[in-house]
């Protein structure tokens, strides 16, 4: 029982420490890239790619949705069974 314990307060302990600072990916490259412009292109591809694939999630949601709401009714109903 003590062992549970003191994992629990090294834990603890370990998460009120302040997180530890990385440079992610836009830190370096804006540190590496005096050109303005060509960061502002990257910039863009990136939010694009990432707008698109929003795109598609909720596009996947909708159909999701219909599925649901098409189904639901009938398995409440009893029109299908699970067996």
């Amino acid at each position: 029982m003590k062992t549970w314990v003191s994992k629990a307060l090294n834990l603890l302990t370990a998460s009120l420490e302040p997180p530890k600072h990385k440079l992610n990916e836009l830190d370096w490259k804006a540190a590496l890239s005096p050109d303005k412009k060509r960061l502002t292109e990257y910039l863009s591809a990136f939010f694009v790619d990432i707008i698109a694939q929003q795109q598609g999630l909720n596009f996947q949601i909708k159909k999701l949705r219909r599925t649901r709401d098409l189904l639901l009714p009938r398995l409440l109903s009893g029109q299908i069974n699970l067996s």
